[in-house]
């Protein structure tokens, strides 16, 4: 504000009269003028001074500014007018260098947004409040911006830096409880004084086939439905009330069937005392009797405390990945076969206590999980120091903050020694069994096949002098040797079935079903579709092969007209392909249905056909070695359909 100078004089007269051509009275008028425009002037001042100190003390940063356009008239720069202490404490730039400096002369490498956020504001005239992060400053503010005059706006801004850091440790911290908690097979969850869940765990989808974000936010009534919430109301009460609960019941759910549970109800008490909410952690002992219910007892406790262990951090870790800085809990430097504290919390010291023909897959696992920005899971052997071997599984998540930049990965180690021995123990026992079904196939075939042979050459030799009923003996020898030939080459299937996958390669599912059909002789009416757009698989094209041949040439073999139809068809899941064989064929009654895939298993009306009863056995057998599921969907007179998933990719088994 700009400062009046005045000059001030003393004017005096020797009574009355004229002083200078000026009356007495209007010397005194003039002087009575003067003070007034002095008082004037002080009272100014004193505005400015307020106002200044105002200005000055506020916490939050200020400032005028003019927008500057470009040549086309867009908002290119901004020049500001006048700014406060606070504005020079957050951006880092004294007032007096800021003032009538340009943005870009300030902060060369600002960002387009903040000049076109203004540059709206100033064209519309329309406030706006809004938060960004400020990649020079490495700060995020919180701004409200509103026009002043034409091509002049205002800006508040406050640093909210640190709460921007709060929320994304909360949102760590609740990536690490649902780590924990999504692996556990019970119902953990947390609901509000108004019985609205607030927190569920992964385990509601596979009990009501809802995903936690479809649960969060609904009142447990309409989660678990009405008659079961009013089996629980009083527990419910009773915790709300500031009471642990511990009850078991069969509770009635609307979705998900009715369970016997056992569960836990802990309040969430406020500071003052008032009870905020409550934990509830619920397990499902439906399939005990009584007496294993006794023993499950002792048994959850145990799993109750461990995992408690768990919660606390047992056998995780936290990476921060930028800094390189490893954090081990002690948990999982026992497993490691570490002292506590012995661990030198580097990703270097994790990596050389892999086992060396571990180390490179390890490593490599981990850098795609960190790439492609994905989940990390992987098996491998750790060495520890007494020259111990133990298998770990590992499941880790990388963490990414507001602008996409990783921050940390945290991640968990489980012990699966004992699995790997199982693992190696049954494959021992499979091959085992493959052998000794070879070396008896191979026994009891030899003297069938010299059965039938001797048979042959009798009939040959004695030719005519033949009866026709010692004919008929012969010919009834050969085809009930090659019957039980048929059977021991049936059974030696069975036992091979599901061994270990060998060769991976892709597959054109169409080409590979109509090789099958090649080799089937059908009547000349009967058809066979499959349907456009069967896809490519990475997979092993024998077993694949093995399944459709059981299935395509039961549809065949087993239909009651020259004339039937069988369809081919296939649906994509997420990982896995649906494929059905249907057929218009006689069906299968419904207490058939499930026993036709065991060993030996005919359905009603087939045991005219040849047929051994261990294609469908096999079938099983094979689609479950690759992790897939096979049902039957039958009416009788009405036809049959199989279904069954396959992966779409499946890797190559080592030894």
């Amino acid at each position: 504000m700009p400062f009046l100078g005045m000059l001030w004089c003393k004017v005096s007269s020797s009574g009355a009269g004229e002083v200078d051509g000026l009356s007495e009275d209007r010397i005194r008028a003039l002087e009575r003028e003067v003070l007034d425009l002095r008082e004037a002037l002080d009272a100014s001042r004193e505005r400015e001074q307020r106002y200044r100190s105002v200005f000055d003390s506020m916490i939050e940063g200020f400032g005028l500014a003019e927008i500057l356009l470009d040549d086309q008239g867009r908002p290119c720069d901004y020049r500001f007018l006048e700014v406060n202490e606070a504005f020079g404490q957050l951006v880092g730039v004294p007032p007096k260098v800021a003032n009538g400096k340009t943005v870009r002369e300030l902060i060369p490498s600002i960002e387009a947004y903040w000049i076109e956020t203004y540059g709206k504001v100033v064209r519309t005239g329309e406030p706006v409040r809004f938060e960004n992060y400020a990649v020079a400053l490495d700060k995020w503010f919180e701004v409200t911006a509103y026009r002043t005059g034409p091509g002049r706006f205002a800006h508040l801004f406050v640093d909210v830096t640190k709460r921007k850091q709060a929320e994304q440790a909360s949102r760590e911290n609740e990536q690490r409880l649902r780590l924990v908690t999504d692996s556990l097979p019970v119902l953990i969850s947390y609901l509000d004084a108004g019985e609205r869940y607030q927190f569920n765990n992964a385990a509601y989808g596979k009990w009501f086939g809802l995903a936690p974000e479809e649960v969060k936010g609904r009142t447990l009534k309409e989660v678990v439905g009405e008659r079961a919430y009013e089996t629980l109301k009083p527990y419910v009460q009773k915790v709300l009330a500031g009471d642990t609960v511990r009850f078991d019941m069969v509770v009635p759910y609307r979705r998900g069937g009715t369970h016997e549970i056992e569960a836990v109800y802990v309040p969430h008490i406020g500071t003052s005392g008032e009870v905020l909410g409550f934990y509830a952690l619920v397990q499902d002992v439906s399939e005990l009797s009584k007496h294993k219910k006794e023993k499950a007892a002792l048994r959850v406790s145990e799993e109750r405390l461990a995992l408690a262990q768990k919660v606390a951090g047992i056998g995780s870790f936290d990476w921060e990945v930028p800094e390189g800085q490893v954090v081990w809990t002690e948990g999982l430097e026992r497993l490691y076969g570490l002292e506590p504290g012995e661990y030198r919390g580097t990703y270097e010291d994790w990596l050389r206590r892999i086992h060396p023909d571990d180390q490179a897959a390890a490593e490599d696992s981990v850098r795609r999980a960190l790439e492609q920005r994905q989940e990390w899971r992987t098996e491998f052997r750790i060495l520890r120091k007494d020259g111990a071997v133990r298998w770990v599984y590992a499941l880790g998540s990388p963490i990414f903050d507001e602008s996409r930049q990783l921050v940390r990965f945290l991640g968990i180690n489980l012990d699966i020694s004992e699995h790997k021995q199982a693992e190696e123990a049954l494959r021992r026992a499979n091959a085992e069994l493959q052998q000794f079904a070879h070396v008896t196939s191979h026994d009891l075939r030899a003297p069938l096949r010299a059965v039938s042979n001797l048979s042959k050459s009798l009939e040959e030799d004695l030719g005519p002098r033949l009866s026709d009923e010692n004919r008929y003996h012969l010919h009834l020898i050969r085809k009930r040797s090659q019957a039980m030939e048929a059977f021991i080459r049936a059974l030696l299937a069975y036992a091979e079935a599901g061994g270990q996958t060998v060769q991976v390669e892709t597959v054109d599912s169409k080409q590979l079903i109509a090789s099958v059909l090649a080799t089937y002789e059908k009547p000349r009416e009967f058809q066979v579709h499959i349907d456009e757009g069967m896809p490519r698989l990475i997979t092993d094209p024998v077993k694949l092969q093995q399944v459709f041949a059981n299935l395509i040439g039961n549809a065949i073999k087993y239909h009651d007209r020259p004339d039937g139809r069988v369809h081919v068809s296939v649906r994509e899941l997420d990982e896995q392909y649906e494929f059905s064989v249907a057929d218009d064929g006689p069906g299968i009654p419904p207490e058939y249905q499930e026993r036709i895939f065991r060993m030996f298993e005919r359905a009603p009306g087939r045991t005219e056909c040849e047929g051994s009863g261990i294609g469908l056995a096999v079938v099983k057998k094979l689609v479950e070695s690759v992790g897939g599921d096979i049902e039957l969907q039958s009416e009788p007179g009405r036809g049959s359909t199989v279904r069954f998933t396959w992966p779409k990719v499946i890797e190559l088994e080592s030894d």
